[in-house]
């Protein structure tokens, strides 16, 4: 995604030679937010192959969420994707009788 890009680092005042850049993309790119669901779907399939793998994700929704205000329905459609989410990694089936406060006490 970079062509002929270069980058230096500087620690302090002092700053690294300029290398090129193989891979990765711009900041701010139209084409992250793709990219990234993509690497993180292959990511989440892999770990559901390894069930002895546990992983953390940081409620980076939450972020965004605290800052603005925000819609009642995009409100609701947040704490949908939430609850997906933790019933996905905790194998929880949806025809098993858990409330969402039950599943969101597992959870912490």
């Amino acid at each position: 995604m970079c062509w002929k890009q270069t980058a230096a680092m500087r620690v302090e005042n002092k700053t690294s030679t300029f290398q090129y850049i193989k891979r990765g993309i711009r900041q701010g790119c139209v084409l992250s937010p793709d990219l990234f669901s993509l690497y993180s779907e292959i990511i989440m399939r892999n770990l559901e192959n390894h069930p002895g793998i546990k992983c953390y994700i940081e409620p980076v929704l939450m972020y965004g969420y605290e800052a603005w205000t925000i819609s009642k329905q995009i409100q609701d459609k947040l704490e949908s994707t939430e609850m997906w989410f933790l019933r996905s990694i905790f194998r929880i089936p949806w025809t098993a009788k858990k409330t969402n406060e039950r599943v969101l006490n597992e959870a912490n």
